[in-house]
């Protein structure tokens, strides 16, 4: 995707850090070119490929009041042992979004996760329909990705003209309807998967069978109509047999509870979790 002609253009892979420096020997060249007068020879054009250092997506941040939209941000490379926070900042004003990303904060974080990436939730509220002005400027650098986020119903989508310093990981994310339930009964032998199934037939009777269109969500992706969903997790469980669902609930989720210590009192072998639009997680 990024690659150049090597004998027409001289590619520089440069730190975002020493941008600035070569942003100054660039100008400068420019002008001894100037001054300089013509030459019998043209000057082969000079690509700055900037490295990407970070990877950015859009994802939602749940509560019981409604959805807020944010950015995840995360290095790309792993980090040293306590290096796993960003410093980030994430500045709303009207219609116009602003997300600085300084760079990883030397020494701060959890020592137990070695070799992790450095990571950080940034959220922007609660995003009416409308279109959005957003800049996303790199480690205190001139570097500045100027794009638009438009919000509609059921999705944001997100466009960048430049991206330089970072890998966008998503530019459509569907919204997470409400009143939605999703999860999995997960078992490590074959031996359980009729069990498994016995209980997602009990929680189709005490749930409401729901569309939603395919397309990339949040928390889970839905690839086929009408088909199950493909949960995204990191957890003990994602390894293991898993039997997913997504429903619709008319209740308050307390009676959901009932029926989950009840799976795992009668069924000891299986795990179960329960998602719900408004940021709760049963299991």
């Amino acid at each position: 995707m990024f690659e150049q002609s090597y004998t027409f253009n001289k590619i520089l892979m440069i730190n975002l850090k020493t941008l600035n420096k070569v942003a100054f020997l660039l100008s400068f060249a420019v002008l001894l070119n100037t001054f300089a007068g013509c030459k019998a020879d043209p000057q082969p054009a000079v690509n700055i490929e900037i490295e990407k250092e970070f990877s950015v997506s859009m994802t939602e941040n749940l509560s019981q009041t409604g959805n807020n939209f944010a950015f995840f941000v995360e290095t790309v490379k792993p980090q040293k042992s306590g290096d796993t926070l960003l410093d980030c900042l994430l500045i709303k004003s009207d219609n116009k979004i602003k997300l600085l990303i300084n760079g990883v904060q030397k020494g701060q974080g959890s020592s137990a996760a070695l070799d992790a990436k450095a990571k950080a939730d940034l959220s922007a509220g609660s995003l009416p329909n409308g279109f959005y002005d957003i800049s996303l400027n790199l480690l205190n650098s001139t570097i500045e990705n100027k794009g638009v986020l438009v919000v509609d119903e059921s999705k944001y989508s997100i466009n960048f003209s430049t991206k330089d310093g970072f890998l966008l990981q998503n530019t459509e994310l569907y919204k997470t309807p409400p009143n939605l339930i999703w999860g999995y009964v997960s078992y490590e032998s074959s031996a359980d998967a009729a069990a498994a199934k016995v209980v997602l037939n009990q929680l189709e009777l005490l749930s409401l069978g729901v569309y939603v269109p395919v397309g990339k969500y949040p928390f889970f992706n839905i690839t086929v109509s009408n088909g199950a969903p493909e949960i995204l997790e990191n957890s003990s469980f994602s390894t293991m047999n898993k039997e997913t669902f997504i429903r619709r609930i008319s209740y308050d989720l307390s009676d959901l509870q009932t029926f989950v210590d009840g799976v795992k009192q009668n069924y000891p072998k299986l795990g179960i979790k329960i998602f719900a639009s408004n940021g709760k997680k049963l299991q």
